[in-house]
């Protein structure tokens, strides 16, 4: 049985919009402000902005899941960081998918390594 619940972390010290990772959610919505002082357009309330598959939380039978669509070195770094900060879980297990024609793939799966030490379990996708 699957129930689908999402979280909403909040800006800076503790997280960003609902479903994005803590640290990840402030930068972006920094970004997204920028952009639209450098553009002189007004910058709608980017605070509940949700970022789907982006430190999205999920039950499953009981089991907390993060779903995040990490697509680069630097995504899969923050997921691992904001994760232990948040969770603080002593072992996890992973399912990572990318192709191989996916550019950055090599920082990724650095990254992944990285983190070893808190992966229980590993699977690898294509």
């Amino acid at each position: 049985r699957t129930t689908t619940t999402t979280t909403s972390p909040n800006g800076g010290g503790g997280g960003g919009g609902a479903g994005a990772a803590p640290l990840t959610a402030a930068e972006n919505r920094a970004v997204a402000r920028r952009v639209c002082e450098l553009l002189g357009v007004a910058s709608p309330d980017f605070s509940k902005a949700r970022w789907p598959a982006r430190f999205e939380r999920i039950v499953v039978d009981e089991r907390v899941v993060l779903v995040d669509a990490a697509h680069n070195g630097y995504s899969v770094e923050t997921l691992f960081r904001d994760a232990r900060r948040r969770f603080r879980p002593e072992a996890v297990t992973v399912v990572f998918g990318c192709g191989d024609e996916k550019e950055g793939k090599a920082d990724m799966l650095e990254a992944l390594a990285a983190s070893v030490d808190a992966i229980d379990r590993l699977y690898l996708v294509e």
